[in-house]
């Protein structure tokens, strides 16, 4: 009689690993893409300005810092220099660990934040879907690399404007 047991135990491992990596690539609860888990949300984030347009509101928001505890959230508004509204720290991110889902949450200080599921459609495409208190989707989202503006085009659609 041949024992199987290591055979038996390595194709349970590897069932269970398989498992676990299906469930990692969830679909996403808003648009297209695939859902990202936390390992993969950060390095995408980190370092690149986010362009989009949601609810009537330009999004033009630099990712400072590279890790999962994220750092400064930068709004371009009209640029670094401008003598009116230059750019400014608006919140600060970060891809916290958890059991219920991976997520990058923003924190307005005061209490206030937002919670999104972060979905990849394409290299350098995203779409935030919120979640809890934030009912507001930033669909085909561009990343850009560097604290740079977005422009109509560019991360923008051909009608926004800036603010």
């Amino acid at each position: 009689m041949t024992v199987h047991a290591p055979r038996i135990l390595a194709a349970a491992l590897f069932a269970a690993f398989s498992v676990g990596n299906v469930w990692a690539q969830q679909a996403c609860p808003c648009g297209t893409g695939v859902r990202l888990v936390a390992a993969q949300i950060a390095p995408l984030m980190a370092n690149k300005t986010v362009c989009g347009v949601a609810g009537g509101n330009t999004w033009q928001e630099f990712h400072s810092g590279s890790t999962a505890r994220g750092g400064p959230v930068i709004d371009w508004k009209m640029g670094p220099n401008h003598a009116v509204d230059p750019s400014k720290q608006v919140a600060t991110w970060s891809v916290p660990a958890t059991r219920s889902g991976s997520r990058i949450v923003y924190d307005y200080g005061g209490g206030i934040t937002y919670r999104f599921a972060v979905c990849q459609v394409s290299a350098d495409t995203v779409n935030l879907c919120g979640e809890a208190n934030t009912t507001t989707n930033l669909l085909g989202a561009v990343l850009r690399p560097g604290q740079v503006a977005c422009s109509a085009g560019n991360g923008l659609p051909l009608a926004a404007s800036k603010r």
